[in-house]
């Protein structure tokens, strides 16, 4: 998700009691970007309102991380910029845990709410190794954590592609966020957010999918089963 910034963008996240009661401190590494290896791999974005911050042009796209014990890594996931007003920790860094969106800078208010639909809503269409899609992406999510109309072209948060890229850009994550806007569906994935332990530097967040309800396998091994019986009768027949 995103920004390394190549707009000076000032910041400064804090999270509540609550939040800061049930939060775990963890060691993550950046690995690079989902869509290549180095910042030229990641597409701009031009970042033309904002209360988060100067406008400009933004580095956008997922993160590559893992979680380390020490030398060992216990897991490899994709992250996402979750504010528009610091620098993303390079290298090995703490991060404060948490399950709960971590209050930022002028978000708007429900920007929490309003991520959690948007991953619902699109997140199995998304995939972070494409360049256009990372970028689209990410510019999605700073629309629902600034804005609340769910349009790159108007609002507190406006935003467009930029590059040979832009134009595709802009139409996917217009797509994705009309699709969340009519968002009413069961949640789909479980979000986790990083704070991090200098409050200069980016929080970011990621998300698994939540494992199907056992009466949903029960289906699926149902519809499985009918299935069979039906190629065998047709075997037969």
């Amino acid at each position: 998700m995103t920004v390394f910034r190549t707009i000076s963008l000032a910041a400064v996240l804090a999270m509540g009691t609550a939040v800061a009661a049930s939060a775990s401190s963890v060691t993550l590494r950046y690995d690079g970007p989902t869509a290549g290896s180095g910042l030229t791999d990641f597409d701009n974005v031009n970042i033309q309102v904002t209360p988060a911050g100067s406008t400009g042009n933004a580095l956008a796209g997922g993160f590559d991380f893992s979680e380390l014990q020490g030398n060992e890594v216990l897991r490899n996931f994709v992250a996402w910029c979750m504010d528009l007003s610091a620098n993303l920790n390079q290298g090995t860094r703490n991060y404060h845990e948490s399950p709960s969106f971590i209050t930022g800078v002028n978000e708007l208010m429900g920007a929490g709410t309003r991520v959690q639909g948007l991953f619902d809503a699109v997140y199995h269409f998304v995939n972070p190794a494409d360049r256009v899609q990372s970028t689209a992406f990410q510019l999605a999510i700073w629309e629902v954590i600034y804005d609340d109309d769910y349009s790159l072209t108007s609002g507190s948060f406006r935003a467009a592609g930029t590059g040979t890229n832009g134009a595709d850009v802009e139409e996917t994550a217009r797509d994705w966020l009309d699709i969340a806007k009519g968002w009413s569906g069961t949640q789909k994935w479980s979000l986790t957010f990083y704070e991090a332990s200098n409050p200069n530097q980016q929080n970011i967040g990621t998300a698994s999918a939540i494992p199907l309800p056992a009466a949903g396998w029960l289906l699926l091994g149902g519809l499985g089963a009918l299935g069979a019986l039906a190629r065998r009768r047709k075997a037969t027949a």
